[in-house]
């Protein structure tokens, strides 16, 4: 015997469908009559059904929310329910916490990344309660546009407490108004939801809604976000593809062959399969049947199968004060007086390490992909410093914590501050995290910057191998990090000064040197002295004992490039502006492979990352999640190896940085010009005495 279902819905007539369909071996008769939002015409449809058919679908409404332990029926709905007395009137809300629930975790189980710790955005979390305590299981990062939905209101709803208080605020309100309120209407209604809603769009990696809600308000770009909805078809497929949706996930079973039917028409045929009260069917009758009919939510992938990127995580502290209020929100501090900027410098350091940008789009030229997050410490470099290891420690844990829930892989630790570097030593050991300190790639990088620096420059001649004519003077060689740097510079210097205080400890570097670099002649010192007059290129900062020791107003010669290597950086801007005929780097910096976005403004330009940031990008991409460099503990061998792999996944050192931020070419010219002013000016003869 052929059972009879139909679904009265408020949506559009236009959309009205009939077949059959075969399940649990009986042929049901399906179909489908809209009203077009008139409510009047959906209780009298209702109530000629009534004992016509097997079972009453309710579609575009709900007879009831259920939002934590309360539940609201919605008035007008409830009465269009009630206009039946003797056919059963479902609505779905039953199936659906069996289904949502049972979807989330299915999907879950398959791919455990595809919700762990991801910031999750639910256009309406009154409408999908059921999913936002399963999902709850997956991630704490969770907001909710229902005040968007509702009343066209700038506000969001930023965690499941809020929810809860803005439903037992809102919903006696929403319940008594027409069933439109809880979903937009008029072209006017939506471009406000729209506008307010795209910034959330944008930052959370999951959306979950209702398929007409998400076509109603989904921005152009929603490139590598999950959407999560209860059905999709061939015609809306397209949709999703348009915008460069990386997964759909489906909470509906797709049991109706290729007919789209919603939830309340499989909820309908399990009523009228049952042939018992609703009232007396339990999960277990519904479970039963979803597993007889071996139901199962969709995976789709709508650019093709996904390919796996590497995750990875950066803890990124400002440099100094003025990258500190860089921060929209902070900008205007960089105006007020220094007592000012002061105690807001302090009152921001004591607050958490947070999440502040999502990076995307890293894709090497050997076809790997990486993405990560850029995690925010509000507390100066100097301000670190000054507080010791310990502290450091403190807060790199913090960001382990961080950086494991958002499901990274290896995390990198901004170079700005030494007793950040240092930490990561100790931090490794006691946390499951792969850390790495990024002075490998630092220091490569640095030294390929400074001899950018000085063939830019052009005052002093190259071999024909591309070597420098002139002198490189290392400042702290005695320690790794700068007994690296000075082998470094002795492949692309003819004459290397490498100074310490304690003279024994060159002596084997100075060997070393020679072996790879013999067109090289190699000095040691144990102080500045009158080298410093002929070096072309110095490199200080290298061992924090010797840092303050070299004064750019005594003996520096005019058109030198000094690299400063200090962290924190040991030349200010007022530095630069007393010796202006002398150029200083703070670091190089590189290119990202792909159309990277960093997700956040850190100071350099779109796609280009410090050199410890590249460095994890560069593991990640290898898929090495390990701890390459740990606090300075670097060699040649670690840093050419650095080198190479940056080169093979498309790093390409783009700009350098200086104290007043990225030099430029005009910045290198008017420094070449100060130069050749200063010549010019020393060999004019003392003027006469009168």
């Amino acid at each position: 015997m052929t059972k009879k279902l139909v679904s009265v819905s408020l949506g559009p007539r236009r959309l009205d469908y009939e077949f059959e369909a075969k399940l649990w071996g009986e042929t049901f008769q399906i179909r489908r009559v809209g009203t077009d939002g008139n409510t009047s015409l959906a209780r009298r449809l209702v109530r000629e059904h009534d004992g016509q058919v097997d079972c009453i679908a309710l579609g575009g409404m709900a007879i009831s929310f259920r939002v934590g332990e309360r539940t609201w029926r919605h008035k007008d709905t409830w009465k269009i329910a009630s206009a039946a007395r003797t056919t059963p009137v479902v609505g779905g809300r039953a199936l659906k916490r069996i289904v949502d629930r049972w979807a989330i975790r299915e999907i879950a189980n398959k791919q455990p990344d595809l919700f762990a710790d991801r910031s999750v955005l639910f256009l309406s979390g009154i409408a999908n309660w059921d999913l936002v305590s399963v999902m709850g299981e997956h991630t704490d990062s969770m907001v909710f546009g229902d005040p968007v939905l509702h009343y066209g209101m700038p506000a969001i709803l930023r965690d499941v407490d809020g929810l809860n208080r803005y439903a037992r605020v809102a919903m006696p309100f929403l319940t008594r108004r027409p069933y439109v309120s809880f979903f937009p209407r008029g072209k006017a209604a939506e471009g406000i939801q729209t506008r307010e809603l795209t910034t959330y769009f944008q930052r959370a990696d999951v959306i979950v809604g209702d398929l007409r809600l998400l076509i109603h308000h989904a921005p152009r770009d929603l490139s590598h976000k999950v959407i999560v909805t209860d059905s999709i078809g061939p015609d809306t497929l397209p949709f999703f593809r348009e915008r460069d949706v990386e997964t759909l996930c489906t909470t509906t079973p797709q049991v109706f062959g290729e007919h789209r039917a919603d939830l309340q028409i499989l909820h309908a045929a399990c009523i009228a399969h049952l042939d018992k009260d609703p009232r007396t069917i339990d999960e277990q009758d519904y479970l039963e049947l979803l597993r007889q009919l071996k139901a199962r939510p969709r995976l789709i992938h709508p650019r093709g199968e996904v390919r796996k990127r590497h995750k990875f995580a950066y803890l990124y502290y400002p440099p100094g004060r003025r990258d500190l209020f860089r921060d929209p929100r902070l900008r205007w501090l960089r105006t007020m007086p220094e007592g000012v900027q002061s105690v807001a410098e302090r009152a921001l350091a004591k607050l958490p390490v947070r999440p502040r940008g999502h990076v995307r789009g890293i894709m090497s030229p050997t076809g790997e992909e990486a993405e990560g997050w850029i995690l925010e410490l509000p507390e100066t470099a100097r301000s670190i410093q000054r507080r010791g290891q310990a502290h450091a420690a403190n807060r790199l844990r913090e960001a382990t914590r961080m950086a494991s829930k958002l499901g990274a892989e290896v995390m990198g630790v901004g170079a700005f501050a030494q007793s950040m570097s240092d930490a990561t030593s100790g931090v490794a050991a006691r946390v499951n995290l792969p850390i790495t300190s990024g002075c490998s790639y630092l220091v490569s990088t640095d030294m390929w910057a400074a001899k950018q620096a000085i063939l830019a420059m052009g005052l002093i001649e190259q071999d024909e191998h591309g070597r420098a004519m002139g002198t490189a003077m290392v400042i702290g060689a005695g320690t790794a990090v700068g007994g690296v740097a000075a082998e470094l510079l002795a492949l692309v210097f003819h004459r290397l000064v490498i100074i310490d205080r304690e003279p024994d400890r060159l002596l084997a570097l100075a060997d070393r040197i020679g072996g790879h670099s013999p067109h090289c002649t190699v000095e040691v010192a144990t102080r500045v002295g009158t080298h410093l007059a002929d070096a072309d290129l110095i490199v200080a900062g290298l061992a924090p004992g010797w840092v303050g020791t070299l004064d750019l107003g005594a003996g520096v010669k005019p058109g030198a490039v000094v690299v400063d290597c200090a962290r924190p950086s040991e030349f200010e801007e007022a530095d630069a502006e007393q010796r202006p005929d002398v150029l200083i780097i703070r670091s190089g910096e590189i290119e990202l492979p792909g159309p990277a976005d960093l997700g956040v403004n850190l100071g350099p330009p779109p796609k280009v990352a410090f050199a410890s940031l590249a460095e994890v990008v560069v593991l990640a991409l290898e898929g090495r999640n390990e701890c390459f460099t740990l606090g300075d503990d670097i060699d040649l061998g670690k840093v050419k190896e650095m080198y190479k792999l940056g080169l093979r996944n498309g790093m390409q050192l783009t700009s350098m940085r200086g104290p007043f931020g990225p030099i430029n070419e005009t910045e290198i010219k008017l420094v070449r010009e100060r130069v050749e002013a200063k010549r010019r000016t020393d060999d004019l003869p003392p003027p006469l005495e009168k």
